[in-house]
């Protein structure tokens, strides 16, 4: 076997292993397996190290190799001082694999996610519904922590209510990419009543709609691709570009301003406001409660999971959902600025090759954003591995 499918197979054994730890520790399984939890990110991170002396070894180390890995470093700095330590911990996990997946083939990681993923989803989901872990039910509180009863929701063995259906949303996208243009209508109807199902017990209803939205995307591209052919001609490709490249800074120059003008006062703002379960306030008040600079806050985000002892904070909710406003919050101006610039960047280059089909997915996620910040998560969003590819290897990214 040759060094560099010896390198690939520890990365895939890291990844395999980071997936795991990422399900895991968002479910009640934490508080059962959390030294074991430890030690696998001890080995993920030794693996890395592995798989990146072998290419070197090999010879696989080149400039520019060099100079992203200098990239990925002051990344990983720039990210990690603002982060609590276990958040910490986490990040530096990401990023390595980020870095290291460079000169991987992405359907092969988009495979990887979909199987594990989905294992270990029915794997916390069934023991939490057979008593094996606690599957909490409980009412929603508002940002006053006040409980409401008239929407109750079941956390499903984990310590977030979004947390399942968030992990069967990056589940659908990678199946849709995998079949790009071959959705079945049965596998289109599996994956509609696998979300409905966790709808009705998360109630999680914004990423319901996105999970619904991808399913039908995959299903219509596939009739659409046995009776048309993708769009050609100057005029065409260039609306596609135009689209693609611009999007993401539109995403995130409407989002700074809509959070930052908001005004509670304005009839149709305070309805959107109410629509969206009080997000634009609270992304209004970030600008009061943690600021915006260059380089980032260490601040604190409190939402609605569960402490693996069951306990919920009723109060001082004040979280963040908006991936773009809550990385300003973070990680300041420039790491903002430096994402949306290499997802303009990959967006243009799936542009020139012509694949409309991924373009379309990015939109999805783009629109995801607005309403949600598991963006930066590889286990929440796959297609973050395909960003990491052609940002630290500058993949061909039309092979995949």
């Amino acid at each position: 076997m040759e060094q560099r499918q010896i390198a690939n197979r520890i990365y895939y054994f890291a990844y395999i292993l980071a997936l795991f730890n990422a399900v895991m520790v968002r479910s009640f399984f934490a508080s059962h397996f959390g030294k074991f939890i430890s030690i696998n990110y001890l080995i993920v991170w030794g693996l890395i190290g592995l798989r990146e002396f072998v290419l070197l070894c090999k010879k696989q180390y080149h400039k520019y190799t060099w100079v992203m890995l200098l990239l990925a470093a002051a990344l990983a700095l720039l990210v990690i001082k603002n982060q609590t330590p276990a958040a910490a911990i986490e990040f530096a996990t990401i990023i390595p694999l980020a870095y290291s997946a460079r000169n991987l083939e992405f359907r092969t990681l988009a495979k990887i996610t979909a199987i594990v993923e989905t294992c270990l989803l029915v794997f916390v989901i069934a023991c939490a519904l057979l008593g094996v872990i606690e599957n909490y039910r409980i009412g929603t509180y508002d940002i006053y922590g006040i409980e409401s009863t008239s929407r109750v929701r079941c956390y499903l063995g984990f310590l977030g209510p979004l947390f399942p259906l968030t992990f069967y949303l990056n589940i659908e996208m990678m199946i849709v990419y995998l079949t790009k243009g071959k959705l079945r209508a049965w596998h289109a109807i599996m994956m509609l009543a696998g979300a409905c199902a966790i709808f009705l017990a998360t109630e999680g209803r914004l990423c319901f709609l996105l999970s619904v939205a991808t399913v039908i995307y995959g299903w219509g591209y596939s009739l659409w691709c046995m009776r048309a052919t993708k769009p050609e001609g100057s005029k065409a490709e260039q609306i596609w570009l135009g689209i693609a490249t611009i999007f993401f800074p539109v995403m995130l120059v409407f989002s700074v301003a809509v959070s930052y003008f908001y005004n509670g006062e304005i009839g149709l703002l305070a309805k959107i406001n109410s629509l969206l379960e009080s997000r634009l306030r609270l992304a209004h008040d970030g600008f009061t409660d943690f600021g915006v600079s260059l380089l980032g806050n260490r601040i604190e985000m409190f939402g609605q999971g569960l402490s693996t002892t069951g306990q919920v904070r009723t109060a001082g909710y004040n979280w963040v959902d908006n991936a773009w406003m809550n990385i300003l919050f973070r990680y300041g101006i420039l790491f903002t600025g430096a994402v949306c610039a290499l997802y303009s960047r990959l967006m243009y280059a799936l542009a020139r090759k012509r694949d409309y089909f991924t373009i379309v997915l990015f939109l999805l996620i783009g629109m995801q954003m607005l309403i949600d910040d598991c963006n930066l998560m590889y286990y929440w969003n796959g297609l973050l591995l395909m960003l990491a590819m052609y940002s630290f290897g500058g993949n061909d990214v039309s092979k995949d």
